[in-house]
């Protein structure tokens, strides 16, 4: 499978032309205006980026269907717009608006796939927005040319993971537009579906809060995707271990919501819950015996609640030793 080009690019490239001619044109929906004031025709030119890539291959222009200017501004007590426009098999579509007031304003281009008749967020391919300046008594023309750069398609990895109450999961998010390309310079915000079970930050870092299950979000112009995260029960913390004659004594603190808990060991490094020896039902402090002095022996402990059970505690190590003793010596 070929592997998707990289794209780095504007959201928009427009000009905007003024002539010193007479306000042109008609057509357009027109709106409430504020304060009386001079008012303008504004044609704007939507154009395709169809070189890079190719048209046979740009999914903006085969998919586009409606297009819908809409102009805001400090004069406008309602938004002006041509509502949506079905577009036509080219390159590029012309739109009026007519009266609307000189001055300072805001403009924002909207695209819609085959259910362009929706206008809904579900059904956008592109956008974009900015500022620009109506003057009176000019030809007040802006072109605008669409670049594949809108989020057309978000990827959250990993797609799942369990962590446990108090641990902490990395999550990356990569957007791509429309023909697949990856857009690195493309910001996603991250979100949590339920925050009492685990948070998210601003950089996809998440934290386990509470037991259950969550989705975690990056969203990008209207578009997101999600990892499911699983929070389980806290592993047990601050375990300790100290030797003793023939047995090891282990303490931690107490998990909340716990009901028991298993303690693994063996006498090398490394033990987890799958290769050590296991002892249920423990509770802190707790003594493992028939252990050989002078070996050290390794331990990790887990919390359990039903038939959950969380990660493995740090690991910890102890020597049993010989305790010293009295000899009572009779001398005749």
């Amino acid at each position: 499978m070929k592997a998707p080009s990289v794209k780095m690019g504007l959201s928009i490239l427009f000009v905007l032309i003024l002539f010193g001619l007479q306000g042109c044109g008609s057509g357009g929906t027109s709106s409430e205006t504020g304060e009386a004031g001079p008012l303008s025709d504004v044609k704007f030119t939507v154009k395709w980026d169809a070189t890079s890539p190719p048209a046979a291959s740009n999914k903006i222009l085969n998919a586009a269907q409606g297009i819908k200017v809409t102009v805001t501004g400090p004069r406008i007590t309602t938004p002006i717009s041509n509502g949506v426009n079905r577009v036509p098999a080219s390159t590029e579509e012309t739109i009026t608006l007519s009266n609307v007031p000189t001055g300072d304003n805001s403009f924002l281009i909207e695209v819609f796939n085959s259910a362009w008749e929706q206008a809904t967020n579900a059904n956008l391919i592109q956008q974009t927005t900015a500022p620009f300046t109506v003057k009176e008594g000019t030809d007040n023309k802006l072109t605008v040319t669409l670049t594949n750069d809108l989020c057309f398609a978000v990827a959250v990895s990993p797609p799942t993971k369990t962590i446990g109450v108090g641990d902490s999961q990395q999550f990356t998010a990569v957007a791509t537009n429309a023909d697949g390309e990856i857009l690195l310079a493309r910001e996603v915000i991250w979100s949590s579906g339920d925050s009492t079970t685990a948070s998210v930050d601003s950089n996809g870092l998440a934290a386990g809060l509470k037991r259950g299950g969550v989705n975690i979000q990056a969203s990008c112009d209207n578009r997101s995707g999600q990892a499911g995260l699983t929070v389980i029960i806290a592993r047990p913390k601050n375990l300790k271990a100290t030797g003793g004659d023939g047995s090891v004594t282990l303490t931690w603190d107490p998990v909340s919501g716990a009901s028991g808990y298993k303690i693994y060991y063996r006498d090398s490094p490394g033990v987890t819950k799958g290769n050590g020896v296991s002892i249920s039902n423990a509770s802190s402090p707790a003594v493992v015996n028939n252990l050989t002095n002078g070996k050290a022996y390794y331990f990790v402990v887990t919390a359990v609640v039903g038939a959950e059970e969380s990660f493995d505690s740090a690991e910890v190590s102890a020597t049993p030793i010989l305790s010293a003793g009295t000899v009572d010596i009779t001398i005749n």
